[in-house]
């Protein structure tokens, strides 16, 4: 019966410990009031401005797609090793240019291309027609990606 007599006394303690948190420190300042509101522009002055004007800071606009010049180049170069007969390379050179942009239907008619030179008519098949997905209707590209996608329908 001791201990139900304690739990009064500590919840007194409980009680005064949590009060005495939110008063002030003896020989502390209160904190000062929030400066009011700036309802208006202070006119500017005639004196000389302490320094050079700044020029104004316009954003930058992001490009909506990724650095055009690599992803030229690098289908460029894929291009290059398809010509040389060298199809496996050229995948790889394509796939790395798909990682620069994955939308982009030239990437897809590399791969499909490359990936009916090499045999793998299902490959050849599932990129053309993601490279379909992504070009403009009536397109070069769209077109060659549709002659693969008849290639692979005739040689199955």
């Amino acid at each position: 019966m001791q201990t139900q007599n304690c739990r009064p006394g500590l919840l007194v303690a409980a009680l005064v410990l949590s009060v005495s948190a939110c008063a002030p420190i003896p020989g502390s300042r209160p904190p000062a009031a929030p400066p009011p509101p700036v309802t208006a522009i202070p006119p500017e002055s005639n004196s000389e401005p302490a320094g050079p004007a700044l020029p104004a800071i316009t954003p930058k606009q992001s490009p909506a797609r990724p650095a055009p010049n690599a992803l030229e180049q690098l289908l460029d170069q894929a291009w290059g090793h398809y010509r040389a007969g060298q199809y496996e390379s050229a995948v790889s050179t394509a796939e790395r240019a798909q990682r620069i942009d994955a939308r982009s239907p030239g990437v897809y008619l590399v791969l499909a291309s490359s990936h009916l030179a090499l045999g793998s008519q299902s490959l050849a098949a599932q990129f053309a027609r993601r490279g379909i997905n992504y070009s403009a209707v009536g397109s070069t590209v769209r077109r060659q990606l549709q002659e693969i996608l008849q290639r692979v329908a005739v040689g199955s």
